[in-house]
C-alpha cells in the first residue's frame, strides 16, 4: 500500500468521525433580538426560531443563577420555539439552562418533553437532568442516543453552552441511504421543515458517500422548494401511467418485451 492510499484512508476515516460544536452565543452582540423566521450560527451550530409569540434575546450574563452562564446566553421569552439544526443526526446534545417558568419543553425525534419528565427515554433518546437547585431551576440538561431533530420550547428560559455531537455522514442525508435526493426533501418537508435543514440538504443535492459535502456529486439542478412537491407527484404519476398502460397491454396478449421496446401509447412523450 502506497502512501497515497495510506492518506486517503486516513483522510476518509477523520471525515467520518463524529464532530462536536459549542455554542456559547459569546460571539452574538448582546441585545439583538430574533423574531420568528430567524436563523443564526455560533459555535459551528446552526439555530431557527421556527415560532415565537415573543422574541429571542441575547443577554449578557450578570450574576446569573447559574454558575456555568458567562459571557452571553439566549433569552427565550414567551412559546418561543428554538430549533438546532442536525444536518446528520447527533448521538448526543447538552445544554445549560436557566427555568423561570414551569411551562419548559423540548420536542426531540417528534417526541414533547416536558422538564417535569425528565428522566425519561423516547425514540430511542435518553434525556437526563443535572439540577443545581429545585427551588430555583437551573443546571443542565443532556439527551444521549439517536437524535435527528432537536427542539427546545422556551417561555423565559435561559440556554447556554449548547453542545452537539453529530453523527458522521452526509449532510441533507435526511434517510441515510448514502445519497442527497427528493427522498430527503419530502423527509425534511414532513419532519424538519426549517430554513437551516433545506439549506443543508440543498447544498449537498446530488451527492453521495458517506461524508463530506458534494462526494460524487451529480452537479445536476437543484429543485426549489415549490417545485419538489409537483417534482415527487410528476414521477409518481408517471410511474403509475406506466405500469397502467404495461397491464392493458398485458391484457391485450403483448408481449412484455415487445411493450417495453415499442414504448407506451398515449404517453407523456406524445
Amino acid at each position: 500500500m502506497n502512501v497515497r492510499n495510506i492518506a486517503l484512508i486516513l483522510f476518509t476515516a477523520a471525515g467520518l468521525s463524529a464532530q462536536a460544536n459549542t455554542a456559547d452565543f459569546n460571539s452574538l452582540v448582546a441585545g439583538t433580538s430574533y423574531s420568528s423566521g430567524a436563523l443564526f450560527i455560533n459555535g459551528g451550530l446552526t439555530f431557527d426560531m421556527l415560532y415565537g409569540s415573543g422574541n429571542l434575546n441575547v443577554v449578557a450574563a450578570s450574576n446569573p443563577i447559574n454558575p456555568s452562564f458567562t459571557g452571553n446566553y439566549l433569552n427565550l421569552t414567551s412559546a418561543v420555539l428554538l430549533n438546532v439544526n442536525l444536518p446528520t443526526g447527533a448521538s448526543q446534545i447538552q445544554f445549560d439552562f436557566i427555568q423561570n417558568n414551569p411551562a419548559e419543553a423540548l420536542i426531540i425525534n417528534g417526541a414533547f418533553i416536558n422538564f417535569d419528565q425528565i428522566p425519561t427515554t423516547v425514540n430511542g433518546v435518553t434525556i437526563t437532568q443535572l439540577l443545581g437547585s429545585k427551588t430555583n431551576p437551573w443546571g443542565s440538561i443532556t439527551a444521549t442516543g439517536g437524535i435527528n431533530t432537536f427542539e427546545i420550547l422556551g417561555n423565559l428560559l435561559g440556554v447556554d453552552n449548547v453542545n452537539a455531537t453529530l453523527s458522521p455522514g452526509l449532510a441533507g442525508d435526511y434517510n441515510k441511504n448514502h445519497v442527497v435526493d427528493a427522498a430527503d426533501y419530502a423527509l425534511w418537508r414532513k419532519n424538519l421543515n426549517s430554513r437551516s435543514g433545506y439549506n443543508s440538504w440543498r447544498a449537498n443535492f446530488g451527492s453521495v458517500g458517506g461524508s463530506g459535502t458534494a462526494v460524487g456529486s451529480a452537479n445536476g439542478t437543484v429543485p426549489e422548494p415549490y417545485a419538489l412537491p409537483l417534482l415527487i407527484y410528476a414521477v409518481a404519476a408517471a410511474s403509475a401511467t406506466r405500469m397502467h398502460l404495461f397491464r392493458r397491454s398485458a391484457v391485450r396478449g403483448e408481449d412484455a418485451d415487445v411493450f417495453i421496446k415499442r414504448g407506451p401509447v398515449n404517453s407523456f412523450a406524445n
